[in-house]
């Protein structure tokens, strides 16, 4: 019963301790703590920290600390953005590095100086990344990464693939949890009012699709990401962020969490999940994914509370 945390403040030294309270105070027992590093452009071969939006490693380790001193158990989730956009198109699910090979000595470097922190902070578990669509089909490369951490963390390790293309991955047998980001299309594009009962119905269609896969793999189902923007359109392009062209919509994202509610809770094979994302102020004018100050807080808080049955 998670919620994810990015820390995504410019101020890198910014104390994460309200955010860390506010999720203990709605009842979540895990939080994801979401770390971002950069490479220049979909065909660079280097991972780095950014100056102005990589925190510092610590506020990471400070971050994760009081977490657990607030009773929460962790997932050190780190994730690479693309600093420059030749095509609208790219992001790191699109990377094609001009050398593999030094990509992946980077990615390795960084993968396993995450490890060395989800060690000293006894995280709980730690992803190896997220949605590089065009990556994971490496299969021996990412074996590789992973016996690679397992060499400086011995807690749970997942990796997240991206919701369109969990079935590609290769190498889920080398992991602890299988993961995905859960931004599953739910009605029709020109669906721009979507009932709840249309809701409902698209999330059991991936249901049934998710939990045949899960008993293939034979390992427990984690969603690393569920959320959603509190735009109108948001069930029919979950994924797509920082476009505030539609309308505010805090109704529509109201239902897509009741929605999800009503077909996942009391599924015995869902490992888990992490809401997205409780960084930002939130409120009524907010387009943004995070619940703060919105009506879907509540339909969290019940979940997390286990109050929200099935139908």
């Amino acid at each position: 019963r998670g919620v994810a945390l990015g820390l995504f403040s410019p101020d890198l030294g910014h104390d994460y301790q309200p955010q860390l309270e506010e999720i203990a105070a709605l009842g979540a027992t895990h939080v994801a703590v979401v770390v971002t590093y950069f490479q220049h452009d979909v065909f660079s071969n280097e991972i780095f920290a950014d100056k102005r939006r990589t925190p510092t490693r610590t506020s990471i380790e400070r971050t994760l600390g009081t977490a657990k001193q607030l009773g929460l158990s962790t997932m050190l989730f780190p994730y690479v953005r693309v600093d420059k956009k030749h095509e609208p198109s790219h992001w790191r699910g699109t990377l094609q590095p001009s050398n593999r090979d030094e990509w992946y000595r980077s990615y390795t470097l960084w993968i396993q100086s995450m490890a060395q922190i989800a060690h000293l902070q006894e995280v709980d578990i730690l992803s190896l990344g997220s949605e590089m669509s065009t990556m994971d089909v490496d299969t021996k490369r990412w074996v590789d990464i992973t016996r690679v951490a397992r060499t400086q963390y011995r807690g749970k390790i997942i990796y997240s693939a991206n919701w369109d293309h969990y079935e590609r991955v290769g190498f889920w047998s080398e992991l602890d949890l299988i993961g995905l980001t859960g931004y599953f299309e739910l009605v029709p594009p020109a669906e721009r009012d979507p009932s709840l009962q249309q809701i409902v119905e698209g999330w059991r269609e991936w249901h049934g699709r998710l939990m045949r896969w899960q008993a293939r793999q034979g390992r427990p189902l984690l969603m690393t990401e569920v959320g959603y923007r509190s735009n109108d359109g948001a069930a029919a392009f979950p994924w797509r962020w920082g476009e505030d062209d539609h309308q505010v919509d805090l109704e529509e994202q109201r239902r897509l969490y009741e929605g999800f509610a009503r077909v996942w809770s009391g599924e015995p094979r869902l490992g888990g999940v992490f809401f997205w994302n409780w960084w930002g102020e939130g409120g009524p004018q907010c387009h943004d994914y995070t619940p703060r100050n919105k009506p879907a807080a509540d339909v969290l808080r019940r979940w997390l509370a286990g109050e929200l049955t099935s139908g």
